[in-house]
Protein backbone atom coordinates (compact mmCIF):
# COMPACT_ATOMS: atom_id res chain seq x y z
CA UNK A 1 0.00 0.00 0.00
CA UNK A 2 1.30 3.47 -0.84
CA UNK A 3 2.30 5.87 1.90
CA UNK A 4 0.16 8.98 2.31
CA UNK A 5 3.19 11.07 1.35
CA UNK A 6 4.40 9.14 -1.69
CA UNK A 7 4.81 11.26 -4.77
CA UNK A 8 4.88 10.16 -8.39
CA UNK A 9 7.30 12.97 -9.32
CA UNK A 10 9.66 12.78 -6.34
CA UNK A 11 10.92 10.37 -3.74
CA UNK A 12 8.58 9.86 -0.77
CA UNK A 13 8.34 12.83 1.59
CA UNK A 14 9.09 10.68 4.60
CA UNK A 15 12.49 9.64 3.22
CA UNK A 16 13.56 13.29 3.06
CA UNK A 17 12.09 14.89 6.12
CA UNK A 18 12.30 12.55 9.08
CA UNK A 19 16.06 12.82 9.62
CA UNK A 20 17.42 15.92 11.32
CA UNK A 21 21.17 16.33 11.41
CA UNK A 22 22.83 18.00 14.36
CA UNK A 23 25.46 20.61 13.47
CA UNK A 24 28.56 18.78 14.76
CA UNK A 25 27.69 15.70 12.67
CA UNK A 26 26.81 17.95 9.73
CA UNK A 27 30.19 19.70 9.93
CA UNK A 28 32.02 16.36 9.97
CA UNK A 29 30.08 15.12 6.91
CA UNK A 30 30.68 18.28 4.87
CA UNK A 31 34.22 19.19 5.95
CA UNK A 32 35.77 18.27 2.57
CA UNK A 33 33.42 20.39 0.46
CA UNK A 34 33.90 23.93 -0.76
CA UNK A 35 32.27 26.74 1.26
CA UNK A 36 29.66 27.29 -1.47
CA UNK A 37 28.71 23.59 -1.47
CA UNK A 38 28.47 23.60 2.35
CA UNK A 39 26.15 26.64 2.23
CA UNK A 40 23.90 24.92 -0.32
CA UNK A 41 23.84 21.80 1.84
CA UNK A 42 22.99 23.73 5.01
CA UNK A 43 20.14 25.48 3.20
CA UNK A 44 18.83 22.07 2.12
CA UNK A 45 18.87 20.77 5.70
CA UNK A 46 17.19 23.96 6.92
CA UNK A 47 14.50 23.56 4.24
CA UNK A 48 13.91 19.91 5.20
CA UNK A 49 13.68 20.80 8.89
CA UNK A 50 11.24 23.63 8.13
CA UNK A 51 9.12 21.33 5.97
CA UNK A 52 9.00 18.75 8.76
CA UNK A 53 8.11 21.44 11.29
CA UNK A 54 5.33 22.66 9.00
CA UNK A 55 3.91 19.14 8.74
CA UNK A 56 4.26 18.54 12.48
CA UNK A 57 2.34 21.73 13.13
CA UNK A 58 -0.75 20.71 11.13
CA UNK A 59 -0.90 16.90 11.11
CA UNK A 60 -2.61 15.89 14.34
CA UNK A 61 -3.72 12.49 15.65
CA UNK A 62 -7.14 12.51 13.96
CA UNK A 63 -7.11 15.36 11.46
CA UNK A 64 -5.10 18.08 9.76
CA UNK A 65 -5.59 21.62 11.06
CA UNK A 66 -3.82 24.93 11.50
CA UNK A 67 -4.04 28.66 11.00
CA UNK A 68 -4.71 29.88 7.47
CA UNK A 69 -2.48 30.81 5.63
CA UNK A 70 0.43 30.65 8.10
CA UNK A 71 0.30 26.89 8.73
CA UNK A 72 -2.24 25.58 6.22
CA UNK A 73 -2.38 27.06 2.73
CA UNK A 74 -3.51 26.20 -0.78
CA UNK A 75 -0.20 24.58 -1.75
CA UNK A 76 -0.33 22.21 1.20
CA UNK A 77 -4.00 21.37 0.51
CA UNK A 78 -3.13 20.62 -3.12
CA UNK A 79 -0.40 18.21 -1.99
CA UNK A 80 -2.72 16.62 0.59
CA UNK A 81 -5.38 16.15 -2.10
CA UNK A 82 -2.96 14.46 -4.48
CA UNK A 83 -1.56 12.21 -1.74
CA UNK A 84 -5.03 11.28 -0.47
CA UNK A 85 -6.19 10.41 -4.00
CA UNK A 86 -3.21 8.07 -4.47
CA UNK A 87 -3.61 6.57 -1.01
CA UNK A 88 -7.37 5.97 -1.31
CA UNK A 89 -7.17 4.40 -4.75
CA UNK A 90 -10.86 5.17 -5.33
CA UNK A 91 -12.42 6.44 -8.57
CA UNK A 92 -14.03 9.42 -6.77
CA UNK A 93 -13.59 11.41 -3.57
CA UNK A 94 -16.26 13.40 -1.75
CA UNK A 95 -15.46 16.84 -0.39
CA UNK A 96 -17.43 19.24 1.82
CA UNK A 97 -16.71 22.37 3.85
CA UNK A 98 -18.08 24.38 6.73
CA UNK A 99 -18.84 28.12 6.77
CA UNK A 100 -15.26 29.36 7.21
CA UNK A 101 -14.29 31.85 4.47
CA UNK A 102 -10.95 30.10 3.84
CA UNK A 103 -12.74 26.84 3.05
CA UNK A 104 -13.60 27.81 -0.51
CA UNK A 105 -9.97 28.31 -1.58
CA UNK A 106 -8.67 25.32 0.37
CA UNK A 107 -11.32 23.01 -1.11
CA UNK A 108 -10.45 24.27 -4.61
CA UNK A 109 -6.75 23.53 -4.03
CA UNK A 110 -7.55 20.08 -2.60
CA UNK A 111 -9.80 19.41 -5.61
CA UNK A 112 -6.98 20.41 -7.98
CA UNK A 113 -4.66 17.95 -6.23
CA UNK A 114 -7.19 15.12 -6.41
CA UNK A 115 -8.07 15.70 -10.05
CA UNK A 116 -4.36 15.90 -10.97
CA UNK A 117 -4.26 12.20 -10.06
CA UNK A 118 -7.12 11.35 -12.44
CA UNK A 119 -9.70 10.98 -9.65
CA UNK A 120 -13.17 12.54 -9.81
CA UNK A 121 -14.51 14.90 -7.12
CA UNK A 122 -18.05 15.04 -5.77
CA UNK A 123 -18.36 18.48 -4.14
CA UNK A 124 -21.07 18.41 -1.46
CA UNK A 125 -20.62 22.13 -0.85
CA UNK A 126 -21.50 23.67 2.50
CA UNK A 127 -22.28 20.72 4.78
CA UNK A 128 -21.79 19.24 8.24
CA UNK A 129 -19.20 16.61 9.11
CA UNK A 130 -22.03 14.17 9.82
CA UNK A 131 -23.41 14.66 6.31
CA UNK A 132 -20.02 13.93 4.76
CA UNK A 133 -19.59 10.79 6.89
CA UNK A 134 -23.09 9.63 5.90
CA UNK A 135 -22.44 10.31 2.20
CA UNK A 136 -19.09 8.52 2.34
CA UNK A 137 -20.74 5.43 3.80
CA UNK A 138 -23.80 5.56 1.56
CA UNK A 139 -21.80 6.15 -1.65
CA UNK A 140 -18.90 3.90 -0.58
CA UNK A 141 -16.37 6.63 -1.33
CA UNK A 142 -13.60 8.30 0.67
CA UNK A 143 -14.21 11.88 1.76
CA UNK A 144 -12.57 15.06 2.99
CA UNK A 145 -14.31 17.54 5.29
CA UNK A 146 -12.83 21.04 5.52
CA UNK A 147 -13.49 22.31 9.02
CA UNK A 148 -11.59 23.26 12.14
CA UNK A 149 -14.51 22.27 14.34
CA UNK A 150 -14.51 24.29 17.57
CA UNK A 151 -11.31 26.27 16.83
CA UNK A 152 -11.40 30.04 16.15
CA UNK A 153 -12.18 31.45 12.70
CA UNK A 154 -8.53 31.86 11.60
CA UNK A 155 -8.13 28.05 11.73
CA UNK A 156 -9.18 25.50 9.16
CA UNK A 157 -8.46 21.85 8.65
CA UNK A 158 -9.29 18.58 6.94
CA UNK A 159 -10.88 15.42 8.29
CA UNK A 160 -10.31 12.46 6.00
CA UNK A 161 -12.52 9.39 5.98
Amino acid sequence: MASLFDSAEREPFHDRVWRRVDLPEWDRRWAGLSPAARRRGRRAVAMVTCRMSALDAVFKAYDIRGTVPEQLDAAMCRAIGAAFARYAGAPRILVARDMRPSGVDLVQAFTDGVTSQGVDIVDLGLASTDLLYFAAGRLDAPGAMFTASHNPAQYNGVKLC
